[in-house]
């Protein structure tokens, strides 16, 4: 499919100038239809914290973390207010289809919040109780590249690729132990955006 996603690692958040990064960084690549995902970064970490007091049972703070995906979407969003904000898993679909048939056009570039499409269309069988702190955004990411069969998906992260393979990135913490087996035969790429 003619797809870029592009997962924008949570931890970027706290970069000041982080709309103009992306910004400049779309700037420089091909025209494609693009879809950025957002990771939870200081909102899945708020959720460590809560847990921490609390003690949740792990199912439960870890589906409440990647439900920060949702604020995540919704900060990049309001950080680039001229992309569209995908809320819905229709519209979703409807530029998915578009994608797909070549219709959509090259210019076009989309902030999804996916997390409930994953859940409810790629993950339908997930079991609450299969959830747990080895599943990040990065894997979600992945999961829906392969799935939509996207021609592309790029990590823009706060540090250098660590590595040539998704299994250094791993060694080194950069992505989460699922990552290797969810980005199974994507073509993925790295930037490092803070630098």
């Amino acid at each position: 499919m003619n797809l870029r996603v592009v997962k924008l690692g949570g931890s970027l958040f706290d970069l000041p100038d982080l709309g103009r990064r992306v910004e400049v960084w779309l700037a420089q690549q091909t025209p494609m239809p693009t879809a950025f995902i957002a990771g939870g970064g200081m909102f899945a970490d708020a959720v460590r914290r809560f847990d921490a007091i609390q003690q949740l049972p792990s199912p439960a703070a870890h589906l409440l973390a990647l439900r920060s995906m949702e604020l995540g979407s919704q900060a990049l969003a309001a950080l680039l207010p001229t992309l569209d904000l995908v809320r819905e898993a229709d519209p979703l679909r409807r530029v998915l289809a578009s994608a797909a048939q070549g219709t959509c056009c090259d210019s076009y570039v989309g902030v999804w919040n996916v997390i409930d499409y994953w859940l409810d269309e790629v993950e339908p069988t997930l079991s609450s109780n299969s959830l747990d702190w080895t599943l990040t955004s990065d894997s979600i990411s992945a999961t829906l590249a392969q799935h939509w069969q996207a021609a592309s998906l790029v990590l823009l992260k706060s540090c250098e690729r660590p590595g040539e393979t998704a299994d250094d990135w791993t060694q080194a913490g950069a992505v989460d132990s699922q990552f290797a087996a969810a980005a199974l035969g994507v073509n993925v790429t790295w930037a490092n955006l803070r630098g």
